[in-house]
């Protein structure tokens, strides 16, 4: 293995540790009831509101 493929395997395994991380919040049990989202509001129009808007536009919330 080059020291290039250590070096991608080493991140691909940090994303994979950050996602599962971010997935679980402290407190919170997984049999906790969800609220079902039908609508979003955004305030804030600048490149990351509109980023944010783009985002939930793109997978069809209106």
């Amino acid at each position: 293995m080059s020291k290039r493929e250590a070096d991608l395997s080493e991140v691909q395994q940090h994303i994979i540790a950050a996602e599962r991380s971010a997935a679980r919040i402290d407190g919170v049990s997984a049999d906790t009831p969800r609220i079902p989202i039908k609508r979003v509001g955004i305030l804030g129009a600048g490149t990351m509101g509109g980023g944010i808007a783009m985002n939930f536009l793109s997978i069809g919330f209106p």
